[in-house]
C-alpha cells in the first residue's frame, strides 16, 4: 500500500463505484422491472456517500497511511454492496409461486341465461377475449396507480372519472356434448392480477371449481391490481427513487439519452393456467403497464406502448425523436413518410383500432379526436371521440359507444389524418413539423402486417409539445400509404392474424 499514492486510491475508489453499478445491474431486469430500479440507482447513492464520508475523515485523521485505509475500506464496501445487491434481486422469488385460485367447496353451476345470441358451431370449446384486441390467448392491460390518480384528481381539470384498462373479460362458450368443469385457475405470479367476476358475479377464489353447461358460457373478468407495485409506491423512499428517476430523463433530455432505466412504467408479464382436472385447459398470457404518475415525462414511451401490445415494430426512439423534433423521419427504424393514404379493398372498409392514449387530462376537446379529410379539402369530418376521462391508458374506448375501441370507414379517394393540432400532411403543420409518424405494423411473430400501419401523433405548436408521439396511437388497416418521401414497401403476407373488434 506504501506505493500507491493517495490520488491513484481515490482513483480506484471512483472505480469501484463504477464495477458496484455494473455488478448490480448485471441482471434479467424483466424478472422484476421495479425492483431493479434499486439495483441501478442504490450502488451510485452508497458510493457517492462514501466518498462524501472521506471528507470529514480527512479532516480528522491527518496520517497518510490511515488515510489510505479508509480508502480501501470504502473501495470495499462498494464493491461488497453491489454484489450484495445482485445476489439478493437473483434469489427473489419476485414472485413465482403459484397463487392457486382453488378450494374443496361444491362446485357453483353457471348456466346463465344472456342476451347474447351464442352461435353453436359443433363439438368443441371456444375461449374468447371479449373486450379486449388481436388474440385470444393475450390479453393487454394498463394502470395507472393509486397515487397517480390522486394526484391527477387534484386538478382542475379533471373533471371526470379517470380511466384505466385494468378490467379485462374471457368468455368460455362450451359446444361440446357435456358439461364442461373448470377445476382451478392459476396464476404464474403473487399479487399482479386477480379474478374478479365471473358472468357479471362479484366473486372471489371460492367460486371455483365451477361449471358450463352445454351450449352454455362463463365470462370471467380479470382485474390488474398491481398490489405489489402499488405497496412499494406508498413509501417515501420509493417516492423518492422515482422523482429522482424523472429528474434524471428530464435533464439528460440534451444528451438524447434513451435508456430503460429512466422509465417509471413497469411493464410485466405473468399467465392464467385453466385447469380441468389435473390437465391444462387453457394457458392466457397477460400483458401489463404500470404508470406510477400521470402526463408529461411520468408517461410510457411509445415503444414500450407497442412491446407490451406485442408489436415488433421498431420505432427508432423512446422518449423523444432523437432530437429532431419533428423535422425528419427516424433513420434504422420502421418509421415510413406517409402524407396520404388511399383504401386497398373497395369491399371492406379502414378499420382502426385506438391503441394508446397518454397526453393531458383534459374534458373533451381536440386532443381526443380523431379526423380524416381529403386531399385538397378544407374541411375535415370527425370520426370519433374518446370518452371523457381515458387520457391515460392502453385502449381507450369511445365517446359514443363505449363498449367499442375501433371504427370502420369507407373513404372514397385520397385521404389524411388529423389529431389535434397535428396532421399527416407535415405542410399544414407548424413549422412543416411532422405531427403524425407512420410505421409498419410488425407483429409478434416479425411478419409485417399487410396494409395495415401504426400511426402516432404528438400535438405540434403546443406549449407542452415533447416529440414523444404517443399522444394517441392507432392501428389503421385495409390502407396504402403515400407522400412525397415514399419508398417501395415489401410487404410479408401475414397468417392467421385476427385483429379481433370489441363487441357489445
Amino acid at each position: 500500500m506504501k506505493k500507491l499514492s493517495v490520488n491513484l486510491l481515490l482513483f480506484f475508489l471512483l472505480s469501484s463505484i463504477l464495477i458496484s453499478e455494473f455488478i448490480s445491474t448485471s441482471i434479467d431486469f424483466s424478472q422484476d422491472g421495479l425492483h431493479a430500479l434499486l439495483n441501478v440507482f442504490l450502488p451510485l447513492i452508497w458510493g457517492i456517500l462514501s466518498a462524501m464520508f472521506l471528507v470529514p475523515a480527512f479532516l480528522s485523521v491527518k496520517e497518510v497511511y490511515f488515510r489510505k485505509i479508509l480508502i480501501v475500506l470504502c473501495i470495499v464496501s462498494n464493491l461488497i454492496f453491489g454484489t450484495l445487491l445482485k445476489t439478493k434481486y437473483s434469489s427473489q422469488e419476485s414472485p413465482v409461486k403459484e397463487d392457486v385460485l382453488l378450494n374443496n367447496k361444491a362446485v357453483n353451476d353457471f348456466h346463465l341465461v344472456s342476451d347474447r345470441h351464442i352461435n353453436v358451431n359443433g363439438a368443441g370449446v371456444k375461449v374468447e377475449v371479449i373486450n379486449d384486441f388481436s388474440s385470444n390467448d393475450y390479453l393487454f392491460f394498463s394502470r395507472l396507480s393509486d397515487k397517480g390518480r390522486k394526484i391527477l384528481s387534484k386538478k382542475k381539470n379533471a373533471k371526470f372519472n379517470i380511466k384505466d384498462h385494468g378490467l379485462v373479460t374471457i368468455r368460455i362458450e362450451n359446444n361440446s356434448d357435456k358439461d364442461l368443469t373448470i377445476n382451478k385457475a392459476v396464476f404464474l405470479k403473487n399479487d399482479l392480477w386477480k379474478i374478479c367476476r365471473i358472468n357479471n358475479l362479484n366473486v372471489d377464489e371460492s367460486a371455483f371449481p365451477i361449471t358450463i353447461g352445454v351450449n352454455n358460457f362463463a365470462e370471467i373478468t380479470l382485474n390488474f391490481t398491481a398490489d405489489i407495485f402499488e405497496k412499494r409506491a406508498r413509501r417515501v423512499g420509493w417516492n423518492a427513487l422515482f422523482k429522482l428517476q424523472w429528474n434524471l430523463l428530464r435533464y439528460t433530455k440534451s444528451l438524447n439519452c434513451q435508456s430503460d432505466l429512466l422509465s417509471s412504467c413497469i411493464t410485466v408479464r405473468n399467465e392464467l393456467i385453466l385447469y380441468t382436472q389435473d390437465k391444462v385447459f387453457k394457458r392466457l398470457y397477460l400483458n401489463g403497464l404500470w404508470q406510477y404518475r400521470a402526463e408529461g415525462d411520468w408517461e410510457p414511451d411509445l415503444q414500450k406502448i407497442l412491446t407490451n401490445l406485442n408489436f415488433k415494430t421498431n420505432v427508432g426512439f423512446k422518449y423523444f425523436d432523437n432530437g429532431s423534433n419533428g423535422d425528419a423521419t427516424i433513420s434504422n427504424s420502421d418509421e415510413i413518410a406517409a402524407s396520404y393514404f388511399e383504401r386497398v379493398s373497395d369491399t371492406t372498409g379502414v378499420k382502426i383500432i385506438q391503441l394508446a392514449a397518454y397526453h393531458a387530462f383534459n374534458s373533451l376537446n381536440e386532443d381526443d379526436a380523431l379526423k380524416f379529410f381529403y386531399k385538397g379539402d378544407k374541411t375535415a369530418i370527425t370520426l370519433f371521440n374518446n370518452e371523457p376521462g381515458a387520457a391515460q391508458l392502453l385502449l381507450p374506448r369511445m365517446l359514443v359507444k363505449p363498449s367499442v375501441n375501433f371504427i370502420s370507414f369507407y373513404p372514397q379517394k385520397k385521404f389524411g389524418f388529423i389529431m389535434g393540432s397535428s396532421s399527416t400532411d407535415r405542410m399544414k403543420n407548424y413549422k412543416n413539423k411532422i405531427g403524425v409518424r407512420v410505421w409498419k405494423a410488425i407483429n409478434l411473430k416479425g411478419e409485417e402486417l399487410k396494409n395495415s400501419y401504426i400511426i402516432a401523433c404528438d400535438f405540434i405548436g403546443q406549449p407542452r409539445t415533447n416529440y414523444d408521439y404517443q399522444d394517441n396511437v392507432y392501428l389503421v388497416a385495409n390502407v396504402r400509404p403515400f407522400g412525397d418521401e415514399q419508398k417501395k414497401l415489401i410487404i410479408i403476407d401475414k397468417k392467421n392474424v385476427d385483429i379481433a373488434s370489441v363487441k357489445k
